[in-house]
């Protein structure tokens, strides 16, 4: 993630505003994939087997 967003400053010349926009757009999928709600990390472990599931990338 780091590298990621050192990479849009870097070579992509982004505005902070946008990069913190793209950061922000990542945590929110990430919370929705991580969430029990929706069934996403029983589905993970249906489908790559055990232990296997979605975890957050991004934290505040």
């Amino acid at each position: 993630m780091d590298e990621w967003t050192l990479s849009l400053t870097s070579e992509h010349h982004l505005a902070p505003s946008t990069i913190r926009g793209y950061q922000t757009d990542l945590r929110l999928f990430s919370e929705y994939l991580t969430d029990a709600r929706y069934g996403w990390a029983a589905e993970c472990e249906t489908q790559f087997g055990p232990g296997a599931h979605p975890v957050p990338i991004c934290h505040e």
